[in-house]
């Protein structure tokens, strides 16, 4: 990607509503990834007709996605919860939509029409995996998306994550070939299904929005993570001196880490507390 939609990789955020006032919900790109762990030996394979969907198992919930039965479409998406349709329509449309999951709750890791004829899906839950640890992971292995001879395998990653920062989603890709146009069809992003949290788009039909090892995560920062890149750094700290002294705007000031109305030292000290 370029350095300008890297700039804004998610200026898209938002105030929550629930039990997390104040906090925000994102993406990052992960600029050091973990390798993609391919699953097929492993998981399940999911009888999935083309623009089908599936329910798999149950889920406990995260902080931000919701509790009870994760339904796996065809078309690159998940959607949590207990809904009252399932479909994953075939042709992508900006979110929020009411073709993705009847406007639910959902992961859209790619949202595109992808041919059952040309891959597998599939699902595995994973406990104290060596490499990957607890999670839930659905995997898409599909042939010649773009028609250059370029493939795409692309899975969502889903952590047990009850705390209210941190990572409660993950997207890995893995293309072979030009993939000059990886994105240019589909829809990559986080749909709320009024959740109390934001919807996120991270691409619509953008040729290139993801490259071969590209990892989004969706995280909630914690507060000292004022640039929200998901680690606190030298960013954060010039961000917290260029506040430094009394907010004007109080309680709208995120530098104001205590919470007293001014950025001042203890503010410091706690960013501190949090570096890395």
């Amino acid at each position: 990607m370029g350095t300008a939609r890297q700039s804004v990789l998610l200026a898209a955020v938002a105030g929550l509503t629930g039990p997390a006032l104040g906090q925000v919900v994102h993406f990052i790109e992960d600029p050091s990834p973990p390798p993609f762990v391919d699953i097929a030996d492993i998981g399940q394979l999911l009888p999935l007709a083309g623009d089908g969907e599936i329910g798999v198992g149950s889920f406990a919930g995260n902080f931000v996605l919701r509790p009870g039965s994760i339904t796996v479409g065809q078309n690159g998406g998940m959607s949590f919860g207990q809904q009252t349709l399932f479909d994953l329509e075939a042709i992508n449309q900006e979110i929020p939509s009411l073709d993705a999951f009847n406007g639910g709750q959902a992961t859209l890791a790619f949202w595109d029409d992808i041919d059952d004829k040309e891959g597998d899906t599939f699902y595995v839950e994973l406990v104290d995996d060596p490499v990957l640890g607890t999670r839930t992971v659905v995997q898409w292995n599909y042939a010649n998306f773009d028609g250059a001879g370029s493939t795409l395998r692309f899975q969502v990653h889903v952590l047990p994550n009850d705390q209210p920062t941190g990572t409660y989603a993950q997207y890995f890709y893995e293309i072979e070939g030009p993939a000059v146009t990886a994105g240019a069809s589909a829809t990559i992003g986080y749909q709320d299904g009024t959740s109390g949290f934001v919807d996120l788009q991270f691409s619509f039909n953008l040729a290139g929005a993801v490259t071969d090892g590209t990892v989004l995560s969706l995280i909630i920062p914690e507060s000292a993570d004022l640039d929200g890149d998901g680690r606190v750094g030298i960013a954060d700290f010039l961000a917290l001196l260029a506040a430094w002294g009394s907010c004007d705007d109080c309680p709208n000031c995120p530098a104001d880490l205590d919470g007293d109305c001014t950025v001042g030292i203890l503010d410091l000290l706690e960013l501190l507390s949090h570096w890395g």
